[in-house]
């Protein structure tokens, strides 16, 4: 594996479920909402935390689907950049989706370490941008929506230590 290749695996997982000097990063900012906080579209912006997932969950399981890993076993959502939130939105759905969201995650990591480094500068066909663009903009990605979820107006969160 080539030395950029591990830098954007590790960036990636750093700031999907890592220390992120960032702040928490995406998943220990989920794991700390109830289910009604996750629901609460009480922000300027109206997206709740579980829309906002749905819409990571989307690009993650686009990008991999376009790289030749297929994921619909852990998508079952609309194939839109902001699907609707599922008819059942009980904890049992929402921790289901955090599982997807997990494995969504892995998927997306097992299709960079298997996409040739050759393709790297083709356009990823969806967004007309190259491969390589999209693998450096993933984990800001997940970092603006980690930050984006922490300022909803939640005061719960735990001090943060790096």
């Amino acid at each position: 594996m080539n030395k950029e290749l591990e830098n954007i695996i590790w960036l990636s997982d750093v700031e999907f479920d890592g220390k992120s000097f960032n702040g928490y990063s995406l998943m220990p900012t989920l794991e700390q909402l109830s289910l009604e906080e996750a629901l609460s579209t009480d922000s300027h912006e109206n997206y709740s935390a579980w829309g906002i997932v749905l819409h990571v969950m989307f690009c993650k399981q686009l990008i991999a689907k376009h790289m030749g890993i297929d994921i619909k076993e852990y998508y079952p959502y609309q194939q839109k950049d902001w699907p609707d939130l599922p008819v059942s939105k009980d904890e049992k759905s929402w921790q289901e989706t955090l599982q997807n969201l997990k494995n969504i995650h892995e998927a997306y990591i097992k299709a960079l370490k298997e996409f040739p480094v050759e393709k790297w500068s083709e356009k990823f066909p969806v967004w007309k941008l190259p491969y390589n663009n999209i693998f450096y903009w993933l984990p800001t990605h997940d970092t603006f929506h980690a930050t984006q979820i922490r300022n909803m107006g939640i005061k719960k969160y735990k001090e943060f230590q790096f």
